[in-house]
């Protein structure tokens, strides 16, 4: 455990500095007072602007994706601003500093503890994860963008993966191998998630308001912790529900993301309505997990345009187009949302009086945003069929298990809305922010967006991405609307008030207790196993492990390895996974979807089968040069698919370049 505190100190280390770079500049043109609030979001700011050009300059092909170009990047924005800060130094108050330590130490403690849980169960294995990794390792591999599919040889990878993209620049500049930053990256994500919403409520919180500093950081604390905790750990009310109903022991946390569909049994709508509690516990390193980082950036940059800058746009609407922009390539579906989210709010806060003014800041906004996305765009191939009718829908007490709480909260703040004493500019954003989630919570009701996915689970997906962005938001608010109603409630009803929050809190807290206890287990120092994700691989698939690790240390680029085609959510891949060389076809049900059809992820995986066991040699040998086919894996799992398997060929075709055990590579350098 010594090793690994010593790793996580430094990559803290690495992430303070990055956030150093950006603080001068983003604290100089922020409206924010006190300037402190912006050093947390420093480290998103300097992630997400390095982390675009070197995608921009390898999408170009100006400079190949490496080290050097993250470096001379990061150089030039260090460079630009110490020359901000020369040019006029900042003057820091005493409550800067004191913002800057507390919210660093909130960073620092949610990392180092979250790294810890990640050590009693650090396989990168079930679920996505061999998705999520095998996407990280190919980009590492990169010279140039769009990065290569890993399941697909010769074709790019047609998903959302700046995501993936950002993990990769942070384990190049690191050092560190991407088996032990994967579980550091989940712990960095948590950790900014934590730390940024106990950030957004507090600024919402003091926003334009004379408090005493006795008020200022009573407010920042509880209402901040409030939002950080609900979340980073909270779940809904299933939980509480369901322990009550037929008790703790026969509880399962996966529950309360396949609820309504799954219960009662017989329901023909399965849906998915995860949230990020969840996605923080099971850890894959996914699309909508790494996007709440620039989630919670474009937040933060639209609270200070509403809340502080008195509507003067200006540069501005170009800071918010770029988070928007890098949305679109992180996490699709997160564009549309916080767009509407964006019009919305804006709306409200002037749109009303200032058409014009409005439709002119909001078309600046997307046509940026577009442009930024447009080096992604050009190489990426919607999947979306159309929109289509909901035939099924929720029940009604199903939403309510889901949703309840944070509908009493908006419920209480809509309706004392018009008695708040003075509202303020933030009152009306965490307004918008509530309708908005309130929006998307019954828009899977009305319609859905046609995918792969069949009757009976038509619109899980578009539920799925959706609520899980209504959860973000709803919870972010609770801080502020908690604090809120507490804070100009009489004395009677501020009691009933408190009871009602806290029983409402603690429901849905419960939840961490179980998905934590049923996911890593107990927690003791004595069951503890370490940061590094491969782990697992050592012991279960040894000679598979052997050859990954000779694979990584002796192949340079990205030629083709063959593996056997495998299926979805399992062990099958193995290779092409962990060291982010591609394969002929990988798991079968994702390339299905990213390809947006099933005729060619199925012939692929015929393919592979010919290559192994077809008694045609010639086929066999064409296929080998169609997919330009350079290393052939003959083990455990290409035995046991392909019982037919005939080794002698590609002993004819190359040669054996690695033997553990019944695991051999072949480099075929014959044909």
């Amino acid at each position: 455990m010594l090793t690994d505190l010593i790793t996580i100190a430094r990559w803290w280390l690495m992430l303070l500095f990055w956030g150093a770079v950006s603080f001068p500049l983003l604290a100089r043109f922020s409206p924010l007072r006190p300037r402190g609030w912006n050093w947390l979001f420093a480290k998103i700011v300097t992630t997400l602007v390095v982390s675009y050009l070197v995608f921009l300059a390898a999408s170009l092909h100006w400079l190949p994706f490496g080290l050097t170009s993250i470096s001379l990047f990061l150089l030039g924005l260090f460079i630009l601003n110490v020359l901000a800060w020369r040019r006029r130094p900042l003057r820091l108050t005493v409550k800067d500093w004191q913002l800057m330590a507390v919210t660093e130490t909130v960073f620092l403690v949610s990392l180092f503890l979250w790294a810890l849980v990640r050590g009693f169960q650090p396989d990168i294995q079930g679920l996505e994860k061999f998705m999520d990794f095998g996407f990280l390792n190919s980009i590492l591999r990169s010279r140039w963008l769009p990065a290569a599919d890993p399941w697909f040889a010769g074709q790019p990878i047609n998903y959302y993966y700046f995501g993936h993209l950002q993990a990769a620049v942070l384990t190049l500049f690191s050092g560190l191998p991407a088996r032990i930053t994967y579980n550091l990256l989940i712990a960095t994500i948590f950790a900014l998630t934590f730390s940024g919403s106990f950030s957004l409520a507090g600024i919402w919180l003091t926003a334009r308001r004379r408090l005493s500093k006795k008020a200022f950081w009573r407010a920042v604390i509880t209402g901040g912790l409030i939002g950080a905790f609900l979340l980073s750990l909270g779940g809904n009310l299933h939980a509480a529900v369901f322990v009550i109903k037929d008790g703790a022991r026969n509880y399962w946390y996966p529950n309360a993301t396949r609820f309504i569909g799954y219960y009662p049994p017989n329901s023909q709508d399965r849906t998915i309505h995860e949230f990020p509690g969840y996605s923080f516990v099971v850890a894959d390193l996914h699309a909508h997990l790494i996007d709440l980082l620039p989630v919670l950036l474009f937040l933060f940059f639209l609270s200070q345009f509403l809340i502080f800058s008195r509507r003067k746009f200006g540069w501005r609407s170009l800071t918010l187009g770029f988070v928007l922009g890098v949305m679109l390539m992180a996490n699709a579906w997160d564009f549309p949302i916080y767009g509407g989210l964006f019009a919305l709010a804006t709306w409200l806060q002037f749109g009303r009086r200032h058409f014009w003014r409005w439709l002119k800041f909001g078309l600046v906004v997307f046509l940026t945003a577009l442009t930024i996305a447009s080096p992604f765009l050009f190489h990426f191939h919607s999947i979306a069929q159309g929109l289509a009718l909901t035939p099924t829908h929720s029940l009604w007490w199903q939403l309510l298990v889901l949703w309840g709480f944070f509908w009493l909260l908006s419920l209480l703040y809509w309706f004392g809305y018009r008695r708040l004493i003075r509202r303020t500019s933030a009152d009306r954003f965490v307004l918008a922010i509530t309708f908005w989630a309130t929006i998307l919570v019954f828009l899977p009701e009305i319609a859905y967006v046609k995918d792969i996915y069949t009757v009976g689970y038509h619109r899980a997906n578009t539920m799925f991405k959706l609520v899980y962005q209504s959860f973000v938001l709803y919870a972010l608010a609770a801080g502020y609307i908690s604090w809120r109603l507490l804070e100009k409630s009489s004395r009677w009803r501020r009691g009933i008030l408190a009871i009602l929050i806290s029983l409402g809190f603690a429901a849905q807290m419960i939840y961490p207790v179980f998905a934590i206890d049923g996911y890593y287990g107990r927690i003791n120092a004595s069951r503890y196993r370490g940061l590094d994700g491969l782990a697992f691989m050592a012991k279960k698939m040894p000679a598979d492990y052997q050859l990954r690790q000779w694979l990584v240390s002796h192949i340079k680029g990205q030629p083709v390895v063959l593996e056997a085609a495998g299926e979805s959510y399992t062990l099958d891949d193995r290779i092409s996974a962990t060291t982010g060389l591609p394969t002929v076809e990988g798991w079968l049900v994702h390339e299905w979807l990213w390809r947006g059809g099933y005729q060619l992820p199925q012939q692929r995986q015929h393919e592979v089968e010919l290559i192994y066991q077809g008694k045609d040699m010639p086929v066999a040998h064409y296929l080998i040069l169609k997919y330009k086919v350079r290393y052939v894996v003959v083990g455990k799992r290409e035995r046991e698919k392909y019982p037919n398997l005939d080794e002698k060929r590609f002993q004819g075709w190359g040669k054996l370049v690695f033997k553990a055990g019944q695991t051999h590579l072949y480099l075929l350098d014959n044909l």
